[in-house]
């Protein structure tokens, strides 16, 4: 009973021990609840000989993470294209987002979008879809979520 009670007591000392003045018990693991600034977002390509390019500016999207699923909400934003030295914007409504997470790979629906999917380390997420455009083609795209 006595060797049980030095165990015992002993792993009592080393979890205080590790734990150091931390009160707050267990970290829970990093997630990507929070709201995030869209801080690139580019699509671009070539249709019928021009050259375009798109960009998304000013959007904030608000996420929250339960187990491996996303659900959230995104700001308005600006969505601009450029082709043959004209260009045109348009406001984007605010509207929802829904995604998962798995590890470190995030993938994103922002309204009824095509996939965003991206990596996220530490306070920033970076990928790649691809948008297409039914009758016009599939053209490659970039994003970066900061927070």
């Amino acid at each position: 009973m006595l060797r049980l009670r030095s165990v015992v007591g002993l792993v009592a000392l080393l979890l205080v021990h590790a734990c150091g003045n931390d009160t707050t018990g267990l970290r829970s693991s990093p997630t990507v609840t929070g709201s995030w600034q869209m801080a690139q977002f580019s699509v671009g390509g070539e249709y019928q000989g021009a050259t375009f390019s798109c960009s998304l500016t000013g959007m904030t999207i608000t996420l929250t993470q339960a187990a491996d699923s996303l659900g959230g909400t995104h700001s308005s934003g600006t969505f601009t294209c450029s082709v043959g030295g004209q260009t045109q914007s348009q406001a984007v409504d605010p509207g929802q987002v829904r995604g998962a997470v798995a590890g470190t790979q995030v993938t994103l629906r922002i309204d009824a979008s095509e996939p965003l999917t991206g990596t996220w380390v530490a306070n920033r997420i970076t990928g790649t879809f691809a948008l297409d455009v039914p009758g016009y083609g599939s053209f490659p795209g970039s994003f970066v979520l900061t927070r």
